[in-house]
């Protein structure tokens, strides 16, 4: 420092006390400056004066720091603009701080992505903070300039990615994770098991309701069957899919209970000639709430009530078993699905549905999360294992 000059000085304004010490606290231990003011009332606001900055690199984390608590740059003794410490730029986290499991995309899915030609289908706020958002974007080979479709082995409907908000302008790659087969599991299975998501994604009651309709007709498989699945596939980002259990098909929905309702109102009208009203669910889902159901849960689907009675029914026959790491003398079942009305299953179906229950050799079965269905028993139990379901 030259003698005889004053030390320049950064101030920070916040709209509440908690922030900016958070702020101030987040930069002393970071050594990248000092607060030794600490936080001082202004005009109605909360003052965080910072002092020692010494390179550059510590002004981006400054405003790094001040942008996660909602800062405003007020002024400075310096002749360094507010340019100098923010606004926070993304990439300059992603420079410092790796996120582990990302890689380069190839250079046709950064196009898709970057381009909006693969569409964003789900998302939520990603762990990098600011606009920043971890992102599943609808893959297909044509929008990717050539190549196999989705449902080819080996090639997964959806990709994800740390982007910044499309809805904020052009979108920009910060951090590449893969393909994966499910839009929903993307975000509650993948990122939420990496440590991806911000803290906009803790469990809350609101935001875990199920929603399931029965069907009576048509036909599961039928053109018009898959074409009221995608109807409601496209119209409703709470939709969680369809399965039939041999006899009637359902399609279920989760999400917040405001969303559901929408989803409620436009089946009963569109197809209520088709379902079975006395089957309608419409209710908190159970797992969120059942004590040490983290990890069940994440890989839980909604079931439909006839799903249900068959999974807890006594005699159902269960073809393999483990213990849960539930605990609690909770197991893990794969179960034959019944054959249907006349008296078989069609090729493309699922043959067994996949549980966790009650031991039922300890009196009756209740189930504590469906998992849904798979081609056979060996699949049934490495999904089991993959995905940390059994003790």
């Amino acid at each position: 420092m030259n003698e005889g000059r004053e030390e320049p000085k950064v101030f920070w304004d916040f709209k509440n006390e908690r922030n900016a010490k958070q702020f101030a606290k987040d930069v002393e231990n970071s050594g990248v400056g000092l607060a030794n003011s600490g936080v001082e009332r202004y005009k109605g606001k909360y003052r965080v004066v910072i002092t020692g900055m010494t390179t550059d690199m510590h002004k981006k984390a400054i405003g790094k720091y001040a942008h996660k608590n909602k800062g405003e740059f007020s002024h400075s003794t310096s002749e360094v603009t507010p340019k100098g410490y923010g606004p926070y730029d993304e990439s300059v986290e992603l420079d410092e701080k790796r996120l582990p499991h990302a890689h380069e995309p190839e250079a046709r899915i950064k196009a898709g992505i970057e381009s909006g030609k693969f569409p964003m289908v789900n998302s939520k706020l990603s762990v990098l903070g600011g606009n920043s958002v971890f992102g599943v974007f609808q893959f297909t080979g044509k929008a990717a300039g050539g190549g196999p479709e989705p449902g080819s082995p080996g090639v997964d409907g959806y990709v994800m990615a740390i982007t910044s908000d499309p809805k904020r302008g052009k979108v920009k790659i910060f951090a590449y994770y893969g393909s994966h087969p499910h839009k929903d599991w993307a975000i509650s299975k993948y990122a939420q098991s990496h440590g991806l998501l911000g803290e906009s994604v803790e469990l809350d009651e609101e935001s875990h309701w199920v929603l399931s309709f029965e069907f009576n007709k048509p036909e599961y498989t039928s053109t018009l069957g898959r074409q009221i699945q995608k109807d409601l596939d496209k119209k409703f980002k709470s939709y969680s899919g369809s399965g039939s259990g041999g006899v009637g098909w359902d399609i279920s929905f989760n999400g917040s209970k405001k969303e559901l309702e929408k989803a409620k109102k436009y089946v009963e009208k569109e197809y209520k000639n088709f379902i079975d009203s006395t089957q309608t669910q419409f209710v908190m889902d159970e797992s969120v709430n059942e004590g040490g159901l983290s990890t069940i849960g994440s890989t839980s689907v909604p079931a439909s009530k006839q799903t249900k009675d068959i999974i807890e029914h006594p005699k159902s026959k269960i073809l393999w078993q483990e213990d849960s790491a539930l605990g609690n003398n909770s197991v893990f079942v794969v179960i034959q699905r019944p054959l249907g009305h006349k008296g078989g299953m069609r090729s493309n179906q699922d043959k067994v549905l996949m549980a966790t229950i009650s031991d039922p050799q300890r009196g009756r079965i209740k189930m504590f999360a469906y998992h849904g269905t798979h081609v056979n028993v060996a699949g049934a139990k490495k999904f089991a294992k993959n995905n940390g379901l059994l003790a």
